[in-house]
């Protein structure tokens, strides 16, 4: 079934469906909830449905199915689009339909088959010799430039491949606990 506006606000909440007001609507008028508090309890959502199979949030509809809206006080548009984006280039969230505006917490990633990076599978013996690679070590392994092997290494960091640790010139990157040593 296509997730309509309709069929999310007559579906009842459960395990994979959570609907978040954007307004308290204790007292007389409905007056917009402080974005601290919308973006904590979307969290928790978000955090409990990544344990779980994943699952939908809808925001700016209230626990009964009435439709309230989405403004927040304080929120900055292109801040919650570029959040958005980023989750959903981490594998955290997805679309629902293309050009939608709906999204789903994708499962747990450890759940998911990943294929380990192209460059990480040469970055893998320097790894289990040294414990960690530097800039210096992507750019001998790989063949590129300083510049490019930041990137590199920066794109496995947000992937989960690799935890940076240290700073500015004496940053080393070592596996993070998603790589799975073979035996």
């Amino acid at each position: 079934m296509a997730m309509t506006l309709d069929y999310l606000t007559a579906q009842p909440e459960g395990q994979f469906l959570e609907r978040k007001s954007c307004y308290d609507r204790r007292g007389k008028f409905p007056h917009p909830r402080p974005v601290k508090d919308v973006v904590r309890d979307v969290a928790e959502t978000l955090v409990a449905m990544a344990n779980a199979d994943g699952g939908t949030v809808v925001l700016g509809v209230e626990d009964d199915g009435a439709v309230f809206g989405q403004k927040l006080v304080g929120a900055d548009l292109y801040t919650a689009s570029r959040d958005i984006r980023d989750l959903m280039r981490r594998g955290i969230v997805r679309l629902t339909k293309p050009k939608g505006r709906v999204y789903e917490v994708i499962a747990e990633p450890e759940k998911a088959v990943a294929e380990i990076p192209p460059e990480l599978a040469k970055l893998r013996p320097v790894l289990e010799q040294k414990g960690f690679v530097k800039n210096s070590d992507i750019q001998k392994a790989l063949g590129v430039s300083p510049v490019r092997a930041r990137l590199i290494a920066r794109r496995l960091v947000l992937k989960g491949w690799l935890e940076p640790i240290g700073e500015k010139r004496g940053r080393r990157y070592i596996q993070s606990a998603r790589i799975i040593k073979p035996s």
